[in-house]
């Protein structure tokens, strides 16, 4: 029990899937109180301040390149508009001050929320505050009340409470029996540091993977982040084994790829296994899109009739053989990642 509690822990740790931030937008820039002499009239100066720039939003954006919500960072601040100058000089604009969170996040600010689950997608958190009017500009502005402020002063940001939520968090998720090579396969695949040995729970917390390709003209992600999680046993679903631990890890995920051992007696059997714990934990799991590799091509016996008796158990499902070992199929294997994660991130975001 002291083991799983400590597992759990560090899960959460490296898995956070709730943060709350305060976003402060930027305070504005100061306007200028300035005066210049008029030309041929030396004892008559004009008024002649700008006015201070905006200051900087804080803008929550999602990134591909980013796997997992930082619970350290729980206050972001805008930067602060430049002051305004002499001779109608406006002071600069404060640039926006992103919170990159990973595809998948829904961002929630004043009781809006929005599912950030396209690259790119973003919600405004907190706008930047107005910059002070110069003299030479604006005259003077009068707050609620009445009261003159005179021509320097700078609205402060907009602040909020931001909620991020990590709905999906990953592209894939690779489920298997114990021992069916999925963290060797996530290795070979990915850039994730991963430690396996040759017993069962080879894992035992998530494992986090990203698969990077070049950029591609047709819109494709150029990175696809994989989770690793440990292997199912039977009844994993009731909390049996480590795998009932992680199991809603692989409900955030948007697609699975069952991985199944080559080596084993039964490819087939075992994946039939696999795909009843998904259906007896949830449905909804169990509904998810999903492609099958058979790994360890390259010590599997009659890997040919084990790939199509796979087939048949899989039915419209995709099938492909693999071996972490020698990199055989992991080429075309990844593609069809890329191609899993983008069907069923665009059904998510529809």
């Amino acid at each position: 029990m002291v083991a799983r509690t400590a597992l759990r822990r560090l899960a959460q740790e490296r898995f956070a899937d709730r943060v709350r931030l305060v976003a402060v937008g930027g305070r504005g820039g100061l306007g200028a109180v300035a005066f210049e002499s008029r030309f041929g009239s030396p004892n008559k100066r004009r008024p002649a301040g700008g006015s201070g720039g905006r200051g900087g939003d804080v803008v929550v954006v999602a990134r591909s390149a980013v796997d997992a919500l930082d619970p350290r960072r729980t206050r972001v601040a805008g930067g602060r508009g430049g002051d305004g100058g002499p001779s109608l000089r406006k002071g600069r604009d404060a640039a926006a001050t992103e919170v990159s969170v990973p595809r998948g996040t829904v961002a929630t600010v004043g009781g809006e929320s929005v599912d950030l689950f396209v690259d790119g997608a973003s919600l405004l958190a907190a706008r930047g505050g107005r910059g002070g009017w110069g003299n030479g500009v604006g005259g003077r502005r009068r707050a609620a009340g009445g009261a003159e402020f005179g021509h320097a002063a700078a609205d402060d940001g907009e602040e909020a409470f931001v909620d991020l939520e990590l709905k999906i968090l990953a592209d894939v998720a690779l489920v298997g029996l114990p021992n069916a090579g999925k963290s060797s396969l996530l290795r070979a695949l990915s850039n994730a540091d991963i430690k396996v040995a040759a017993y069962a729970f080879t894992t035992l917390a998530p494992q986090l993977g990203v698969v990077n390709f070049a950029a591609a003209a047709t819109g494709d992600a150029d990175a696809v982040r994989v989770l690793d999680v440990p292997g199912l046993v039977e009844d994993a679903h009731a909390g049996r084994g480590m795998g009932g631990e992680f199991l809603r890890h692989v409900e955030r995920s948007a697609a699975l790829l069952h991985v199944v051992d080559g080596a084993a007696a039964d490819p087939a059997g075992d994946f039939l296994a696999i795909r009843a714990e998904l259906a007896a934990y949830s449905p909804a799991v169990a509904a998810k899109s999903y492609a099958v590799v058979l790994n360890k091509v390259d010590v599997a016996e009659d890997a040919a009739a084990k790939l199509d008796a796979l087939r048949a158990a899989a039915g419209g499902a995709g099938v492909v053989s693999a071996s972490a070992v020698t990199g055989a199929g992991l080429p075309a294997l990844a593609l069809d990642l890329r191609a899993l994660a983008r069907d069923s991130l665009r059904a998510l975001a529809r």
